[in-house]
């Protein structure tokens, strides 16, 4: 569905797939759009939640650094992941007047309420990049909060490293024989009424293409930069939220930032925060994501296959 419905360039395409040119769709970027679709809301703030999930997402070792911290500063029991074949996961409930208030902190929370594993986190990694892409192949009015956070990326890239895969959930899903087909009526349609077709509008990946290099494919990078410096780790450092103040409480003067997106958190002690969560969803029926293999150790290797 996501393939012939939703890949790029459709009106209502999936942000975050990878697909190439062969309509490939990567299996990473599947998992992090199924593991945000399966915590996000249902109300007006879907889009703002989406956003701050996939920032995370995006950034190289800032959940890791959050789950530390909460370890570190939480007066409540240490943060455990969730493990095994059977998890249960509680989509987020954002009324849709705290929207405007909905940021990186809050988006953490709902990640570690939900006891979600770092390595998923890692694995949906391309999910991130491809999210970042795509809106600076598009015009976004809030491409000054996609450059911060693409510069932290880079930043984040090159002290800790691309974030490793899980390798049962790893790979390109090739497209099949029906789906092609669907593919082709498509484009027999769109020709029929003169239009262009969504391959016109969408960003797609090249075929054999590092998707994982270190810039984006659609940015307009400042030309003095070379291809591997990122910009200045201290302009970087405090883009989403300083993981360094997540546990410490704050007077209850405003934000300072004029990003709406970005602001300071109050406190990452879970508890001590009102769960922000009114709805069960149960992962096997409700929400449809890879089969989870026997551990989310990243040493392990399984031997299921790929559906």
């Amino acid at each position: 569905y996501a393939l012939v419905h939703g890949r790029p360039g459709k009106v209502n395409h999936f942000q975050g797939l990878m697909v190439d040119w062969a309509y490939r769709i990567h299996w990473r970027s599947m998992f992090g759009y199924n593991l945000i679709r399966a915590l996000g809301p249902t109300t007006s703030a879907k889009s703002t939640v989406n956003r701050q999930l996939a920032f995370i997402f995006a950034l190289p070792h800032f959940y890791r650094d959050a789950v530390e911290t909460a370890n570190t500063h939480s007066y409540a029991a240490p943060f455990v992941p969730q493990d095994g074949a059977s998890i249960e996961l509680h989509r987020a409930h954002i009324p849709d007047n705290e929207r405007q208030n909905f940021g990186a902190t809050e988006a953490l929370r709902i990640l570690l309420r939900n006891r979600i594993p770092p390595e998923w986190i890692d694995h949906a990694y391309p999910y991130g990049v491809a999210y970042l892409d795509q809106h600076f192949f598009g015009q976004s009015q809030l491409i000054d909060t996609f450059t911060e956070i693409d510069d932290e990326r880079i930043a984040r890239l090159q002290q800790y490293g691309t974030p490793p895969a899980i390798a049962a959930w790893d790979g390109w899903r090739e497209i099949t024989t029906d789906e092609r087909y669907m593919i082709y009526a498509q484009h027999s349609e769109d020709d029929f009424f003169e239009r262009p077709p969504a391959e016109h509008n969408g960003f797609y990946y090249p075929i054999g293409a590092d998707i994982l290099r270190e810039r984006l494919w659609n940015r307009a990078y400042p030309s003095p930069q070379s291809p591997h410096t990122a910009p200045e780790a201290e302009n970087t450092t405090n883009v989403v939220v300083s993981i360094s103040s997540l546990a410490v409480p704050t007077t209850s003067a405003p934000p300072t930032s004029t990003n709406p997106e970005v602001h300071s958190p109050e406190l990452l002690d879970t508890s001590r925060v009102p769960s922000p969560f009114v709805e069960s969803t149960n992962v096997e029926h409700d929400v449809e994501m890879t089969p989870l293999p026997e551990s989310v150790n990243p040493t392990h290797q399984s031997t299921k296959s790929l559906p």
